[in-house]
């Protein structure tokens, strides 16, 4: 999902953009430590997912422009981009640790 603005004000000179998107991904795989006697170091689970929120503002001013073509333009970028773990596979873990240990 994706959602979103642009505005430009003053001949284009000054603009504001807002994004806001979402993306679920999962499930991937989960690397999960185990004792070494067991003859591994690692086993993995196809049991993460997570959720990824971003909620993205970008601030654009062209300062200075002249007849001959120099231009400063100024561009800020706030982003909030995070990973959620939504769902972890606990019950496998118990299982594995019940079977193993």
């Amino acid at each position: 999902m994706r959602l979103g603005f642009d505005i430009k004000f003053l001949k284009n000179r000054l603009g504001l953009s807002a994004t806001y998107f979402q993306y679920i991904d999962g499930p991937r795989i989960l690397p999960n430590p185990i004792s070494p006697t067991t003859g591994y170091t690692t086993y993995y689970l196809n049991a993460l997912k997570t959720k990824r929120p971003d909620l993205n503002f970008q601030y654009q001013a062209d300062l200075i422009q002249t007849a001959n073509g120099i231009n400063w333009d100024v561009l800020v970028n706030i982003s909030t981009f995070q990973d959620r773990y939504t769902e972890t596979a606990t019950w496998s873990t118990n299982l594995w640790q019940l079977l193993y240990y």
